[in-house]
């Protein structure tokens, strides 16, 4: 028998995964009667989820629009609602949901100051569903508990596939991002090896690349002498210029500690 956890929802807050789960159980609806929205049909899934699209279950559906009907009662006069671990995970899917859905644009807020009762319900069914987590694993075990969450995580990988799929979630590419990553890795090569050649020891990539990137902001915002285009005109000008920049960054730092 699965645990259960009695959950008190005020209005505001049933109408939150309530919003989340209208699009899942529109969508739901019309496929069952044989038809699609164009966004969400299975034949525009994107190469990013080629071999990995998740597994319908139907029990795991069938709690999905159980707590979806739950919420759609509360939300006038809130309600006390018994949760299992699954439908206290759909719950918070659905939270996470509705916030995207009014991060987009996609739903007006109805209500002021949202966001944060959206945070707080999250934090609130977080601790519920952690709560439950060491129920399960105390009466059946951890590799229960690790089948159970495997199969809910495949079960919502499906759902938000096929049903939570946004336009807005896909980027669209940009030559101009792009090409200033490139010029910016280019840097990074130039300055490593100028400090292999000096005998100083070479940053670690993320803090290299971040002392980089501040040195061609000077360079872009003319707070320096030479410019972007002195450094992309000369390469050894530029590893030069970028190697002083970060050894006396690292000399700075090593004085501090000191």
């Amino acid at each position: 028998m699965s645990q259960t956890q009695t959950t008190r929802l005020s209005p505001r807050q049933a109408e939150i995964p309530y919003v989340g789960f209208r699009p899942v159980y529109l969508q739901y609806v019309n496929r069952q009667h044989g038809n699609y929205f164009r966004s969400v049909h299975p034949s525009l899934l994107t190469h990013r989820f080629h071999g990995n699209n998740g597994v319908f279950r139907a029990d795991f559906m069938e709690a999905f629009l159980g707590v979806y009907r739950k919420t759609a009662l509360g939300r006038r006069a809130g309600c006390r609602v018994l949760l299992t671990y699954i439908e206290v995970s759909a719950l918070l899917l659905a939270a996470r949901s509705a916030c995207k859905l009014i991060r987009h644009g996609h739903c007006t807020a109805w209500a002021p100051r949202l966001d944060r009762s959206i945070h707080q319900l999250i934090r609130k069914l977080e601790a519920e569903q952690k709560r439950l987590k060491r129920e399960h694993i105390a009466i059946h075990g951890k590799s229960s508990f690790a089948e159970l969450s495997r199969s809910w995580q495949s079960f919502a990988r499906w759902l938000r596939i096929h049903y939570l799929t946004c336009d807005c979630d896909s980027r669209r590419p940009n030559p101009a991002y792009r090409f200033r990553q490139r010029g910016l890795a280019h840097f990074c090569t130039l300055a490593a090896s100028e400090l292999t050649n000096r005998g100083i020891q070479v940053p670690p990539p993320r803090l290299l690349r971040k002392l980089i990137r501040q040195a061609v902001s000077n360079s872009r915002r003319r707070e320096k002498h030479q410019t972007i285009y002195h450094l992309k005109l000369n390469d050894s000008f530029a590893a030069v210029h970028l190697a002083d920049y970060v050894e006396s960054h690292i000399n700075k730092n090593t004085h501090k500690e000191n």
